[in-house]
């Protein structure tokens, strides 16, 4: 009877077992790092600035790992967060010149947002910059490379064991 010897077993078992910590840990921190990247792209090139309170309220936070489930929670308000959503909403938001489209009224915008009876006037100023969906267009434009982020992650974690 032959004998069959498989040099790196034992090694490779190892990194197997290693995985899914390893795994969580290195994909958390790729998607923290990918999460602070969509809100760079996101404040510098999408956020409506006209007193500069929105864009400075833009958050990241850590990763939360669970074990079935790794988070990042990235978003803008803190306080101002009724507005952060109003704004994000809007579809004259930004360097729209404060028009909307011809079928929505900003009342009909912030009904829908918030309730009836939502609406009140503000002062006539808009930003010159930046547009609705100022989070969720860069974050959908992020998700091939985040995916590509997780993949390498998951390699990444065999890799090192």
């Amino acid at each position: 009877m032959e004998r069959i010897e498989i040099k790196g077993l034992d090694e490779a078992l190892r990194k197997l077992h290693a995985m899914p910590e390893n795994v969580k840990r290195f994909v958390s921190r790729g998607l923290y790092v990918e999460a602070q990247a969509v809100m760079a792209d996101s404040k510098e090139n999408y956020v409506p600035v006209d007193t500069t309170v929105l864009q400075s309220s833009g958050f990241v936070k850590p990763p939360t790992v669970s074990a079935d489930e790794i988070s990042v929670v990235l978003g803008y308000g803190g306080p101002a967060r009724k507005y952060a959503l109003a704004v994000h909403e809007n579809p004259r938001a930004g360097k729209t010149g404060g028009l909307l489209p011809p079928t929505q009224s900003i009342a009909g915008i912030l009904a829908r947002t918030f309730g009836t009876g939502a609406y009140t006037r503000r002062r006539k100023t808009w930003a010159k910059t930046g547009q609705w969906k100022y989070l969720e267009t860069p974050l959908l434009a992020a998700q091939p490379k985040i995916k590509a982020v997780i993949a390498g992650a998951v390699g990444e974690a065999f890799e090192r064991g």
